[in-house]
């Protein structure tokens, strides 16, 4: 999709091409032309006097029929016989949009060999599990991946699509998005259902996803909408939204589809796969206990580690080099300053209802916590 160019219009006065950023605009002897170089960005249109310049109407595409949308999504990550926490969290967040909405809940789980995943997505909040459950997608790829779900959504048409913002998450759900032609917001902190008035039009679009996100570096909270191409599609992070605890009593379905493919889906072919097991889990954790540079040696440190096992907690720690910390100040009392809390909650832990909270030293030798 690039700018249009109305040839009538056009004087070949060359101040389109002089200002294009991406080189697309080319003036011949009888109008400009745009190539598919083009990004849509509009300088082109707002600096051309005689208005022979104008961009597609963004989003809009062939005519789509809103009303056959219907029901919440959320794809189960599924890697080595596990689903990920994140499906879990969101099925909990999707359970309050499908609510509000009056419609279906439903995760989608592709992989191989799933059995007995079904009914720990239903517990968590699901209605319905589509069921993608072939050898070809036993091992992830982009391609294959993302054409089953783009096929899923093809056939059953959902409103809304969540999924975890992982490394997963992010290579193929912005494919399915490009598939789809509809729009996706990254990284969501919050999720609602809402309505939006067009300035323009004053038309009101009813029952919308906003997207919440941060913007401009966290400096202002940004609401996000799709109201002309669906599905509205979003990721979120593990840890941003609360896990619901399961409920084994919840009754749902499982669908399995058949799922047709071709050769070009599997141009990249995995032959082995090596990974080494995380040893920690930060995004998981309830309390962190992390050290900084006050901390001052590697014999220290050992403090950080006995406070977080009084706490029942994960050690985390800044990124510092060793050969720098004789450089920081107070390093003596960022150690005592750990003893002393570490005695502190050897002796009270068990008394306190602790809740969410992570414990850290400052380079000066300061203890700091936050809730």
């Amino acid at each position: 999709m690039k700018a249009l160019v109305d040839a009538q219009k056009c004087t070949v006065c060359g101040v389109c091409q002089d200002v294009c950023p991406v080189s697309a605009i080319t003036v011949t002897e009888i109008a400009a032309e745009i190539s598919d170089d083009c990004t849509l960005c509009g300088m082109c249109v707002d600096t051309c006097e005689f208005g022979a310049i104008s961009l597609p109407e963004v989003g809009t595409g062939p005519s789509d029929d809103l009303a056959s949308y219907r029901g919440v999504w959320v794809f189960a990550e599924w890697r080595q016989g596990q689903v990920h926490r994140v499906a879990h969290e969101l099925l909990g967040t999707g359970r309050k949009l499908a609510d509000k909405l009056g419609v279906e809940l439903a995760a989608v789980l592709l992989g191989h060999r799933l059995d007995g995943h079904v009914e720990e997505l239903i517990a968590h909040g699901a209605d319905v599990v589509y069921l993608a459950d072939r050898p070809e997608l036993a091992r992830y790829t982009d391609e294959a991946y993302a054409g089953v779900l783009y096929e899923l959504i093809s056939r059953k048409r959902p409103e809304i699509l969540l999924a975890g913002a992982t490394s997963m998450g992010r290579s193929f759900i912005p494919r399915v998005a490009a598939l789809a032609r509809t729009g996706l917001t990254a990284d969501c902190t919050d999720l609602q259902i809402g309505s939006y008035t067009d300035p323009k039009s004053k038309k009101v679009y009813d029952k919308l996803l906003m997207q919440i996100r941060p913007a401009f570096g966290g400096n202002i909270i940004a609401t996000i909408i799709n109201y002309d191409r669906w599905p509205q599609m979003a990721t979120v992070r593990e840890g941003v939204m609360p896990l619901k605890p399961a409920d084994a009593s919840r009754k749902g379905q499982a669908v399995t589809e058949k799922i047709a493919f071709e050769d070009a889906d599997f141009a990249l072919r995995i032959i082995e796969r090596h990974r080494e097991p995380r040893k920690v889990n930060l995004k998981g954790a309830r309390t962190i206990v992390a050290g900084g540079g006050g901390v001052g040696s590697r014999a220290n440190f050992k403090v950080v580690h006995d406070l977080a096992g009084a706490m029942g907690a994960a050690v985390g720690a800044s990124a510092f080099q060793a050969a720098s910390l004789s450089s920081f100040g107070g390093l003596a009392g960022g150690a005592l300053a750990l003893r002393s809390a570490t005695r502190a909650f050897q002796a009270l832990y068990s008394d306190m209802d602790m809740g969410p909270m992570s414990l850290g030293v400052l380079p000066g030798g300061a203890c700091r916590q936050s809730t």
